[in-house]
């Protein structure tokens, strides 16, 4: 353990500089992703859309769903369309986040 009054100005600096180069490096990269309206458009399924969240619990864990109301096969064309724009968007985004730094 050492006091900062215990380096001088010049071994901060250096080892501030060590510390600052070594960001880029994806060994230093750590990465915090949220799935709740986040990476998932969870609000916009639920309050827009009017589904409802469904969960159960079995053997195998805890499953969730959604349930939605009764829809013109148009609007969930339309759902369908958004969903799988919003997934190959997230498919991207989440293949560069894992290019960044090593997945844990």
């Amino acid at each position: 353990w050492m006091r900062m009054r215990d380096v001088s100005p010049r071994s901060y600096s250096t080892a501030l500089a060590s510390s600052q180069q070594q960001y880029a490096e994806p060994g230093q990269t750590l990465i915090f992703f949220d799935w709740d309206d986040t990476l998932f458009p969870t609000h916009q399924i639920c309050e827009r859309w009017m589904f409802k969240m469904k969960s159960d619990e079995d053997e195998d864990g805890k499953r969730y769903w959604f349930e939605g109301p009764e829809s013109e096969p148009a609007a969930e064309q339309e759902q369908e369309a958004l969903l799988s724009a919003w997934s190959q968007a997230l498919l991207a985004y989440l293949t560069v986040a894992c290019s960044l730094g090593q997945v844990v």
